[in-house]
Formats: C-alpha cells, structure tokens, sequence
C-alpha cells in the first residue's frame, strides 16, 4: 500500500527519499540516523560486511 502522499500511483523507489522522512519525523530521528540505521542493519541481514 503506497503512502497517503502518493495518491494511487505505483509504490516506487523514487519515493524513498520522502518515506524516510516520514519515518525519521516518527521516530523523533535525524533522516541520517535512520540512513545510517538502515544500512547498516541491511549489511547485517544480507551479510555484506
């Protein structure tokens, strides 16, 4: 399901960028924490480093 600020378009990577502000302004979190957060769980799960 797309966010509300999507309207009825497609769910698409381009959305990103505003997703995780959403998220971060939830959280109370600068974006970059999330950022980095993100990543570096991803490394984790995906064994990358």
């Amino acid at each position: 399901m797309p966010p509300s600020f999507i309207g009825r378009a497609r769910n698409s990577p381009e959305y990103l960028p505003q997703i995780a502000k959403v998220i971060a302004d939830l959280r109370k979190m600068p974006e970059a924490e999330l950022a980095f957060t993100t990543t570096e769980n991803a490394k984790n799960t995906l064994e990358l480093e």
